[in-house]
């Protein structure tokens, strides 16, 4: 944890501008407002909202990391022909198609895609 207030800002205004506003106000429970404000230099944040933005902005982070290390074991198993796209997405109760534009990064997943598919490869 970066240990001046300075160096957090930056950090938590970093993670604003990669994750989005709204994201970050929800993760962090703030205002959307206040953390638009906030990215916009318009304000600064009280010491209570930057250690919840800080916070939040860990949340994400770990959030993304799990959802990149998911769809990356999914694509391992592709690859190596344990599976199919098409079995994976009727395994998983999906569309294939949205499920390959998901893997190919292509669009977002949804959280419940992500709980499904980490339970179907075993990925903690």
């Amino acid at each position: 944890m970066p240990r001046t207030k300075a160096k957090m800002l930056e950090a938590v205004l970093q993670s604003i501008s990669a994750h989005g506003a709204k994201a970050m106000a929800k993760a962090g429970r703030l205002s959307s407002r206040y953390v638009l404000k906030l990215h916009q230099g318009q304000s600064q944040p009280s010491d209570k909202a930057l250690a919840k933005l800080y916070a939040a902005m860990q949340s994400l982070e770990a959030d993304s990391n799990h959802t990149q290390a998911t769809i990356a074991k999914a694509n391992a198993l592709i690859a190596s022909k344990v599976t199919t796209c098409r079995t994976l997405a009727a395994k998983l109760g999906t569309d294939a198609s949205n499920l390959a534009k998901v893997l190919s990064g292509g669009r977002n997943a949804t959280n419940e895609l992500i709980r499904k598919l980490a339970g179907f490869i075993h990925v903690t």
